[in-house]
């Protein structure tokens, strides 16, 4: 169960099959109230087991295993312990208060709104970043505790924002796979005419709520391309000069 991206109405999927190591994301958009672009989290679930009539002892036992096992299937997807959600919702604004970037290969620039920017930080959200209790039990105070993430912020605890559920304003990592300093993207705000990607912090914190993190993706293999964003352009020329034969 989950609330319509689109709607925001109450939604059932009754009897739905997921399958193992998958995870679904329900995404829409409807107008979205002040400066928020996007909503993200992970959904919900419902299940019941009723048996009616006489069973003998025997029955029962095999009743309450079945139950046991079906429980643990939608509860926890199998899996002995971290987030095992089902999947979850994103949500995008669209009441013509947000300009959008929609062009995922090219640099947002002026008053405009990255879409991939906000996608991949609502689906952080969806998949437990900021909204599970996986992650809630990692907060002490107003920092997250988590092992893989302190590792990242020089064995530190991490700072939180006031709502617990981003990091604080302004958290710097590097984008996860490079040396490349970015605020990040679980940082509660983005500025209009900029780009986040996944950082190597959003990415530990992954690890500390359950997910297993595959390799970092390769840089882009464009010649010149600096800050690994898949062009060549004023940016990549900044950071060739500043760090010249470094």
């Amino acid at each position: 169960n989950f609330n319509n991206p689109a709607t925001n109405a109450a939604t059932v999927v009754s009897n739905d099959t997921i399958a193992a190591n998958q995870y679904v994301i329900y995404a829409g958009a409807r107008g979205l109230a002040g400066a928020t672009a996007g909503i993200g989290g992970p959904g919900g679930f419902g299940w019941s087991s009723n048996p009616t009539g006489r069973f003998t002892p025997a029955e029962n036992n095999q009743i309450n295993a079945i139950t046991a096992s079906f429980k643990n299937q939608v509860e926890k997807r199998g899996q002995p312990s971290g987030f095992a959600k089902w999947g979850g919702t994103i949500t995008f604004d669209n009441d013509g208060s947000t300009s959008w970037f929609f062009n995922h290969q090219g640099t947002p620039s002026g008053n405009l709104t990255d879409f991939y920017s906000i996608a991949l930080h609502e689906l952080g959200h969806a998949v437990g970043l900021g909204s599970s209790t996986e992650w809630s039990n990692l907060v002490s105070g107003s920092t997250f505790t988590g092992l893989n993430a302190e590792n990242q912020n020089n064995g530190r605890a991490v700072p939180l924002s006031a709502d617990l559920a981003h990091w604080a304003a302004g958290t710097l990592s590097v984008v996860y796979g490079t040396t490349i300093q970015q605020e990040a993207a679980m940082d509660p705000d983005l500025q209009n005419g900029t780009r986040k990607k996944v950082t190597a912090l959003d990415a530990a914190a992954l690890q500390d709520i359950g997910w297993s993190l595959g390799p970092a993706p390769p840089a882009p293999g464009v010649n010149g391309d600096y800050n690994a964003n898949g062009i060549v352009d004023a940016s990549d020329y900044a950071i060739w000069r500043k760090r010249l034969n470094q």
